[in-house]
């Protein structure tokens, strides 16, 4: 039903969490002792939800209809691509 993706980034640690099966998708990210909810509502293939904190944006792209979901989370210069399998006894990172 979900699947949670630890990305771990030197000295931070990124939690995406993505629930399905709902009419829209939660996407938690906490960075460091701060944490944002995102709500991402289905209805279109791709849905593009863009983060702020402070001068630094993260990207959470989340592509629905398809048997995985991409994750990816850019933090300035650095990207992490994190990759969800539904539907699987494990997710790959």
């Amino acid at each position: 039903m979900a699947g949670i993706v630890w990305v771990t980034t030197g000295s931070m640690a990124d939690i995406v969490w993505v629930a399905i099966g709902s009419m829209a998708d939660i996407v938690w990210v906490t960075i460091g002792s701060m944490a944002y909810i995102v709500w991402v509502a289905m209805g279109s293939m791709t849905d593009i939800v863009w983060v702020t904190r402070g001068s630094m944006a993260d990207t959470v792209w989340v592509t629905i209809g398809s048997m995985a979901d991409i994750v990816w989370v850019t933090r300035g210069s650095m990207a992490d691509i994190v990759w969800v399998t539904i539907g699987s006894m494990a997710d790959i990172v």
